[in-house]
């Protein structure tokens, strides 16, 4: 769930400064859509895992809705808090995947991912990264693109790198079809 949640502030900070610059909605309108995308899914998760508890659903519910308000009214919002706010989605982007990045190092394998999700989230972000660099002109914007361009790039490598190979729990698994730590 922590990486829905924190996907998820991130593009509410990607389409709310897109908005505070002024920039078409062509630029953006991805992020907000799938800002809303992530909402439902989150709505998916919570019905089905009965072990998240209200007190999690609520805050989460409060603090995006209030923060998506906060950010889209660009009423209470200074530019030194504008470029917190953009310089806060590169480390959104980079806690989202390093640590992805460094279990699929460490294992040698990137487990059960699904490889065409990520490859068409490099494609899409090779999309955004033209369609910024056209757009806009602010470094900072167009710096989250490009760190999120470069770590689905290297999932995208780590598929290719480890391709026939399977997790550690995979490997466990006996010709019986029981795994070690089962016996």
């Amino acid at each position: 769930m922590t990486s829905f949640y924190t996907e998820t502030f991130n593009y509410i900070n990607t389409f709310a400064y897109s908005m505070h610059l002024g920039l078409a909605f062509s630029v953006y309108g991805e992020s907000m859509i799938i800002t809303g995308q992530n909402a439902i899914i989150i709505l998916m998760i919570w019905n089905m895992d009965k072990s998240i508890g209200f007190f999690e659903k609520f805050v989460f519910a409060v603090l995006a809705t209030g923060y998506a308000y906060a950010l889209v009214t660009d009423e209470f919002l200074t530019e030194d808090a504008w470029a917190m706010i953009t310089s806060s989605s590169i480390l959104l982007n980079i806690a989202s995947r390093v640590p992805q990045i460094y279990t699929n190092f460490a294992n040698s394998s990137t487990g059960q991912l699904a490889f065409f999700t990520f490859f068409l989230s490099f494609l899409g972000t090779m999309a955004r990264v033209a369609t910024v660099m056209i757009e806009s002109d602010d470094f900072m914007y167009r710096l989250q693109f490009l760190i999120s361009l470069a770590l689905n790039g290297i999932i995208v490598i780590q598929f290719l790198l480890y391709w026939n190979n399977t997790d550690e729990e995979e490997k466990k698994v006996q010709p019986d079809g029981e795994t070690k730590k089962g016996k």
